[in-house]
């Protein structure tokens, strides 16, 4: 191979064996697999200013693509800082070089995917056909011009705030709540399979059983809907005192919803909140979903005897789950 000259930023990316070294800037490919024979064959490093870090794109078998940070939303609880990187570039030559053997499923995330539809069709393409493939996207945006909307192994996550178009476009920071609602429609008719996403917060927290009814009798068709805690990063932390309700004031509602949802035969899963902090009846439908990298537990957890089964909290979040973990509660069903 050509040996290149230039310095940083490098990717390195697991395949094989070993690792394909990337250009950043140049996109090619360089044998530097000598340089750094230590590299965890699982994970993606990024060398950059001299310093060499794992990427949070690869974790276990599951990788993250994000074509780009920007958004035409600006939800108040968003945990990024929008801003122009070369993340898109890194994401594509990632997905150009990867060994696919080993991945199970692809996240595809942003910032909004769909406002660059030709980066994103582009990334899609390289995927495999038997991988599944999760589309993070607020669904405000050209959902069905898209060349593989029928691909087998396709997932689309789309948030919904609330069953009232004010407090839902309050939250996304964008008047796009009959946009979302009319690509919904679309999506379902077209066979399409579909997650819900509703992040709890002070705005919808009372709004979550009339939303469980909104969405049997609107949208019967979708697979699954995901209530979610804050992550309270970025736009997040700034809207804090507007958005932080605790655990134990919404889950009466939570509770309402969850089994209107679940008993008209659509599924729940509740993300990114501590386990301790549910009531017992709603514990069978939660999923540890916080990343490693991003996941904390308090120093009290250390004796619950539930913490194998419990994502813990954001780092972010933590200081505002203190008032709520009750460990000893946790320690048994």
């Amino acid at each position: 191979m050509t040996e290149m000259h230039h310095e940083e930023p490098l990717l390195y990316v697991p395949h094989g064996d070993g690792h394909l070294c990337l250009s950043v800037n140049e996109g090619l490919k360089t044998d530097r697999r000598g340089d750094y024979r230590w590299l965890d064959p699982g994970k993606i490093y990024l060398l950059d200013n001299g310093r060499l870090e794992e990427t949070t794109m690869l974790e276990g078998d599951c990788l993250t693509l994000i074509p780009t940070l920007s958004c035409n939303e600006g939800c108040l609880m968003c945990p990024q800082r929008k801003g122009e990187t070369d993340i898109g570039r890194r994401s594509m030559l990632v997905a150009q070089a990867i060994d696919f053997s080993r991945i199970r499923q692809v996240y595809i995330t942003g910032g909004e995917p769909y406002t660059d539809p030709a980066l994103l069709e582009a990334i899609v393409a390289l995927i495999p056909s038997d991988i599944e493939v999760s589309i993070l996207t607020n669904g405000t945006l050209d959902l069905l011009g898209s060349s593989f909307l029928l691909r087998e192994c396709l997932r689309f996550c789309i948030p919904l705030y609330a069953s009232i178009s004010d407090i839902h476009d309050r939250i996304a920071g964008y008047r796009g709540f009959y946009r979302t609602i009319t690509n919904l429609f679309h999506l379902g008719n077209n066979g399409a399979i579909i997650e819900l996403r509703n992040v709890i917060t002070k705005e919808n927290y009372k709004n979550m059983p009339l939303y469980a009814h909104y969405v049997y009798n609107n949208l019967p068709f979708v697979a699954n809907v995901a209530f979610m805690g804050i992550e309270l990063m970025a736009e997040a932390k700034d809207n804090t005192d507007d958005l932080w309700i605790e655990p134990g004031e919404y889950s009466p509602f939570l509770i309402e919803a969850v089994s209107y949802l679940t008993g008209s035969g659509i599924h729940c899963d509740l993300f990114n909140m501590p386990l301790c902090t549910l009531p017992p009846e709603l514990r069978q439908f939660y999923v540890a979903s916080i990343s490693p990298w991003k996941r904390s537990y308090s120093a009290a957890c250390g004796g619950c005897g539930l913490k194998a089964r419990c994502g813990g909290m954001f780092f972010s979040s933590m200081r505002s789950y203190e008032r709520s973990i009750s460990p000893s509660i946790a320690s048994g069903e």
